[in-house]
């Protein structure tokens, strides 16, 4: 039996996922991932080719990462050496007590810092609750503003783009 290794997974599924946003006209995305998946997400970000410099043709235009592991367990990559795009912005939320993501989050808020990123934002929310406000709870409104604020989306006449 034949078995592909879950990051080639996830490099995979993460291209899929662009690749049809952008057949749909879809070129305002940003990476959000959870856990394991964060640091995926964050180490995918750092391996796509950048278009220019400037937030406005970035390809992916901001990331969200949810309690992020900075370790993967069995690999030798760290959040701390994917994460160098000082100029993306970043929200960073992590959740609840536990004393593991409390720790890992301080240790990227010390990076973010020492990287000078631009626009890091760090949240610590409460454990997240079940009961929504008009269809939406803390977690989904603290995202969306942020993306308001910082990856708002630009409107571009018959966009393509171009691969090497």
């Amino acid at each position: 039996e034949l078995k592909i290794p879950v990051e080639d997974v996830a490099v995979a599924r993460l291209h899929a996922a662009i690749d049809y946003l952008h057949q749909q006209g879809q070129f305002n995305i940003v990476l959000m991932g959870s856990g394991v998946g964060a640091l995926r997400s964050v180490c995918f970000l750092k391996a796509i080719p950048a278009l220019n410099a400037t937030s406005q043709t970035r390809l992916i235009r901001s990331l969200v990462i949810i309690n992020a592991r900075n370790r993967l367990p069995n690999d030798d990559r760290q959040l701390h050496s994917c994460l160098d795009t000082p100029d993306m912005p970043v929200l960073d939320i992590y959740t609840g007590l536990e004393e593991r993501n409390q720790v890992e989050a301080k240790e990227r808020r010390k990076y973010a810092q020492r990287k000078r990123y631009e626009t890091f934002q760090q949240l610590r929310l409460p454990e997240l609750a079940r009961n929504t406000m008009l269809g939406e709870n803390r977690l989904s409104r603290r995202i969306r503003g942020f993306l308001e604020k910082h990856a708002r989306g630009v409107k571009i006449d018959n966009a393509v783009i171009k691969k090497p």
